[in-house]
């Protein structure tokens, strides 16, 4: 595994007052209807009323408990739940020595610590990476950390994307940061380390000499942090952009290879966990959702619904209940959330927005708890734009089972799992199937049934690859698209 090693490199710390492979999972079985699936009785999602002064939207939100949550409402700034209601937390003298400060992300650690993590815009064309803490009983001064080395005379520059912390003295801040002016590297990845009394930066290269962007970070320990993004090389044919995954293992970052570096155009922009055996990354490829899953030693590309959207948020709260949200490609713009029971992932719909032309739900996602998950963003009401949360929780007179998406086709594949063949049946109410492929789990194509619209609604698979030879045991997935453009697909088991 080519890993390339970050090297700490500790800068001089200033201290302003000390400052496709896209497939719908259907139930292995003979004749199953898509729209069938257990879900448990969660309730609905609810709106629930901003803050008075939030105007515009609600990007990230975190919360520790029922009654413990914050997010950020544009243009108010930091806003606390309580239990009851949400309501302004002030950041007492937000900007310090530094005329503008950008506040980017923010995490919760341990029990009473929150952490804001942004740039600070210390002179011209320069702004230094800053992080500022509240300890539960008040806030510290702003901590700041000049890229270097500069580039021509100019500070680099750098975006948080992601802070991720283990303890109060253990956090660190993600994203994109500034290539080194030689005109042959690509932009290292941002890793800045905060150990509870300096920023250290981490110089961290990208696997590409492009660009290498982290967008979300997830942590299990302090020696086990995963960062995914996407990056893009000049050698690189088709100019996408492939997904990206780092982990710290408490030395180093390393590049940890994934299956979505063989298929193009994708981005993962969302990372969550449960276990160090057991963590998800979602995103896009192409205007389709994209998730995949780590075991502990290897990363699958794991199938999504077919549907059109992109994941920007996950959380998880179990191994079988993790939840997912996305930027809708279709017109109105209204975001869906996406459910892991896991088996499948299923399209879980929202409630409508009466009067809303746009929903985006994808500001921020967090899971407290079973049948406890928080969703925020914004919403468009003629040329009128609004902040948006809602809450996904069990009670409160709210009975109804989340309403899950039905297209109402089947497939039938028989013998699953197969020895030497299976025959493949197809029945979709009006409309002709017109490509059949079968894929292995790392997205790869293995073998082409058909290409175009066939005589009856039936073929056999037998078990080989396009070069004839017969393929490994083991599971794959059959992907079928209609005339109508649509594509399901259905998850084969290989027994050799």
């Amino acid at each position: 595994m080519n890993a390339p090693e970050s090297s700490p490199r500790e800068n001089a710390l200033r201290a302003p007052g000390t400052r496709s492979v896209l497939m719908a999972t259907i139930v292995v079985g003979a004749v199953l209807a898509r729209a069938a699936a257990a879900q448990p009785t969660c309730g609905e999602w609810n709106q629930v009323d901003p803050p008075a002064g939030a105007t515009n939207a609600v990007t990230e939100v975190e919360a520790r408990s029922a009654d413990d949550a914050f997010a950020f409402a544009i243009p108010l700034g930091l806003i606390h739940w309580d239990g009851t209601a949400w309501s302004e937390f002030p950041i007492t003298d937000p900007f310090g020595d530094y005329p503008l400060v950008w506040i980017d992300e923010f995490d919760l650690v341990g029990p009473s610590h929150l952490f804001l993590a942004g740039r600070g815009d210390t002179g011209p064309f320069s702004n230094d990476q800053v992080l500022r803490f509240w300890d539960g009983t008040g806030w510290s001064d702003w901590e700041s950390l000049t890229l270097e080395p500069d580039i021509q005379g100019w500070p680099r520059n750098g975006a948080a994307n992601a802070v991720v912390g283990a303890a109060p003295d253990d956090v660190w801040i993600l994203g994109i940061a500034d290539s080194f002016g030689d005109g042959v590297s690509g932009n290292p990845l941002l890793t800045v380390h905060w150990d509870g009394s300096q920023l250290i930066e981490y110089i961290t290269p990208g696997p590409n000499n492009r660009q290498n962007n982290v967008y979300d970070a997830v942590g299990i320990a302090s020696d086990d942090i995963w960062a995914v993004g996407g990056y893009n090389n000049t050698n690189n044919p088709d100019g996408r952009f492939r997904g990206l995954t780092y982990h710290w293992d408490g030395t180093s970052w390393s590049h940890i290879p994934n299956p979505s570096e063989d298929i193009t155009e994708v981005n993962l922009y969302a990372v969550t966990a449960i276990a160090s055996d057991d963590v998800w990354a979602a995103g896009g490829h192409g205007a389709s959702p994209f998730f995949m899953h780590w075991d502990g030693s290897e990363w699958n590309v794991v199938p999504s619904p077919a549907t059109t959207g992109t994941v920007y948020k996950i959380a998880a709260i179990a191994s079988d209940d993790v939840w997912a949200v996305d930027h809708a490609a279709q017109v109105p713009v209204i975001g869906k959330f996406y459910h892991w029971d896991g088996v499948a992932w299923r399209i879980v719909l929202p409630p409508d927005v009466p009067g809303a032309t746009a929903v985006e739900r994808h500001g921020g996602l967090a899971a407290v708890g079973e049948c406890d998950v928080w969703a925020v963003g914004s919403l468009q009401v003629g040329q009128n734009m609004a902040p948006f949360i809602e809450r996904l929780q069990s009670g409160g007179g709210a009975t109804a089972v989340p309403t899950l998406a039905s297209d109402a086709s089947y497939l039938e594949v028989s013998p699953n799992p197969l020895l030497h063949s299976t025959r493949i049946r197809f029945a979709i109410p009006g409309e002709v199937p017109n490509r059949a492929r079968i894929y292995n789990v790392r997205g790869r194509r293995v073998r082409t049934l058909f290409e175009e619209s066939i005589s009856g609604n039936a073929v056999t698979w037998d078990g080989r690859d396009d070069a004839g030879g017969r393929v490994p045991g083991g599971v794959y997935f059959l992907r079928v698209e209609s005339s109508a453009g649509r594509a399901f697909t259905e998850k084969l088991t290989v027994v050799r």
